[in-house]
This record gives structure tokens, sequence and C-alpha cells, in this order.
């Protein structure tokens, strides 16, 4: 199913949100931890594969949880 409108605005109301929310990071000398690429091309086979069901890598922590649980904190960190 296609992407409406309020979609596409969404997801770019997030990557503007995410963007600022790593600069106000980067000012405050906080900076964000970085992975290396096979790290995230493994989240994103699961992303692909299971949807909203993955679970996924979390690399900061070291576990693995559920695609929602990764999605809240991201809105939680914006």
């Amino acid at each position: 199913m296609p992407l409406t409108i309020d979609d596409t605005l969404g997801i770019a109301a997030l990557c503007q949100a995410m963007v600022a929310k790593l600069a106000q990071l980067n000012l405050q000398g906080k900076g964000f931890p970085a992975f290396t690429r096979n790290y995230i091309d493994e989240n994103k086979w699961r992303a692909m594969r299971y949807g909203l069901d993955a679970d996924v890598l979390d690399f900061e922590h070291r576990r693995t949880i559920s695609m929602r649980d990764s999605i809240r904190g991201i809105l939680d960190l914006v």
C-alpha cells in the first residue's frame, strides 16, 4: 500500500526531529554512538523480513528488543 501524504509528512517530521536532537546533543558535547554498517544492515533485514513483528538489535545495550519498542525509543529520544 503506498504512503499517503500524511504518512510522508510524518516521516519527514521525524527525520527533522532526529537531526535537531542529534545537533543538540553535539552542541552539548554528548554525541551519539556510531555503529558499523553490518549492524545497521542486520536490523534493516529484520525489519524488511518481519515488519513490526521483528526483534531488532539494540546495540547500545547489547540485547534484542521488539520493533515497536525500538520505535517508541526513537520517539522518546526526539
